[in-house]
């Protein structure tokens, strides 16, 4: 449901259910039953300057019956945890600063745990795989006509903090770092070609994440700095 609150300012509501068959038994052959979840959203859209930006911010709760998770006792196996909730707030702006220079500005803060089992050692704990918190941000700049046509500069970042892990130190704090990547690029087209060259992790950090997966866990390191270059053609 969505409601317009002036010509710029909109708010908006949702609600809906899922169903999610699982495949796989458990240690003991139980066969896995369905994972039934909820999601309830709210938020506020906005346009500002004539239209030359606009943000939108969102509040939501998501419930989870029967998640599956890695057996402790059992690595081989999985077994299904009563309730998971995520619950969390999304902001997003994006707009132009001065002519020909954009900007695209976004925060997540989300914490996912445990809220029903039948094993009460475990609720309130959170959840392997998720970031407390996650910004990322880009700027484009295009050359105005005049000086360098075609032309245009980028350069964005990804920062994610309190990141939960399947590994946690003897104070239950995670053992992930904080995640910091920055990346640019360059770029150039006219009306019938397009090229682009993004160079990704800048700062050429070692930067990797770890989670569970199936039966197992692991830790994913991601490549150092390394570019990819694009080609268009319109005919």
């Amino acid at each position: 449901l969505s409601v317009s609150i002036t010509e710029n300012t909109s708010v908006y509501g949702l609600y809906d259910q899922s169903f999610l068959p699982q495949s796989g038994a458990d240690f003991e052959g139980n066969a896995f039953v369905p994972v039934r979840a909820k999601d309830l959203e709210a938020g506020i859209k906005k346009s500002w300057a004539d239209g030359r930006w606009n943000s939108s911010l969102g509040v939501y709760q998501i419930t989870k019956d029967n998640v599956l998770t890695a057996d402790p006792e059992n690595p081989q196996f999985s077994i299904q945890i009563g309730q998971v909730q995520s619950t969390g707030l999304e902001f997003d702006i994006q707009g132009e600063i001065v002519d020909g220079l954009q900007l695209i500005l976004n925060y997540a803060n989300t914490n996912v745990e445990v809220t029903e089992d039948t094993d009460e050692s475990i609720i309130g704990t959170r959840v392997a795989g998720h970031a407390r918190h996650i910004t990322n941000g880009w700027l484009q700049y295009s050359f105005p006509a005049a000086v360098l046509k075609g032309f245009g500069l980028s350069l964005g970042y990804q920062y994610q903090v309190d990141r939960s892990s399947w590994n946690w130190s003897a104070d239950n704090e995670s053992l992930l770092p904080d995640y910091f990547r920055l990346d640019g690029g360059v770029s150039w087209k006219n009306e019938n070609v397009a090229l682009s060259l993004n160079v990704n992790n800048l700062l050429n950090e070692y930067l990797y994440s770890g989670s569970s997966y199936a039966s197992y866990y692991y830790w994913q390191s991601e490549p150092g700095t390394n570019f990819r270059l694009k080609m268009a053609y319109t005919f």
